[in-house]
């Protein structure tokens, strides 16, 4: 499972510089205009939706998609089962992707109902309020639902495609299979799986600290490995 030393060559280090670039003025936007908000609640017995953002946050959205696209058009790195990877790096890795994946997730919700409420009112505006109820607000409930859904397997996508996601590729590993490869589903129960070694992780982080290849329970039930690159001695 391990494979022939590589040096990592200028084209993959432009590559990763190009991608942090990318992250950390999609992080600046949000920063810069603030947090796209969006509420909808019963208040009082009255409905009231709410929904707040910038051209920032757009910029923010597309820069995040660019990334998550590109990483997974980026070939897979070359990986050691024999040099696993310390809990310290996999949780930062964890980390960079959950702010890289609120950035996506977290400002897709709000710009949506703002195009909606532009294309019902012909106005597109920045910021709405409303204390009534249409038939558009389906969509923005659903997709509001879907939020959870579409984070795992966003967290899923490259173990499923044996790619490296950007905390993964910032930090210098990635995670592989005893079989080479891992369906999607599998990919995405490992996810909710990690979620739960995570709240206990005063059990999960002693036991993988006891363990030569640091696996967490996760990577015991799916048979994954998180392991470095493999770079020249």
């Amino acid at each position: 499972m391990s494979r022939p030393p590589i040096s990592e060559s200028n084209d993959d280090m432009a590559s990763k510089q190009v991608f942090i670039l990318l992250f950390l003025v999609a992080l600046a936007n949000i920063y810069i205009s603030g947090a796209p908000t969006l509420n909808m609640n019963l208040s009082g017995g009255r409905y009231i939706i709410q929904a707040t953002a910038s051209m920032a946050t757009l910029i923010a959205w597309i820069l995040g998609l660019l990334i998550v696209l590109g990483l997974h058009k980026r070939p897979g790195a070359e990986m050691d089962i024999a040099r696993p990877v310390g809990l310290f790096k996999r949780f930062v890795a964890c980390f960079i992707d959950s702010l890289l994946y609120s950035i996506v997730l977290g400002t897709t919700i709000p710009l949506l109902a703002l195009a909606i409420e532009g294309i019902r009112t012909s106005n597109f505006a920045w910021w709405f309020s409303r204390g009534h109820r249409v038939g558009s607000d389906v969509i923005v409930e659903i997709s509001f639902h879907l939020v959870f859904i579409l984070t795992i397997v966003l967290f899923a996508l490259p173990v499923a495609r044996q790619r490296q996601s950007l905390g993964q590729l910032i930090t210098g590993y990635a995670v592989i299979t005893e079989s080479g490869r891992i369906t999607l589903l599998r990919a995405c129960l490992r996810c909710v799986l990690a979620y739960f070694s995570c709240i206990l992780f005063v059990l999960s982080c002693p036991m993988a600290l006891l363990r030569k290849d640091r696996r967490m329970w996760h990577d015991l039930v799916f048979k994954t490995y998180p392991c470095k690159e493999t770079t020249e001695v």
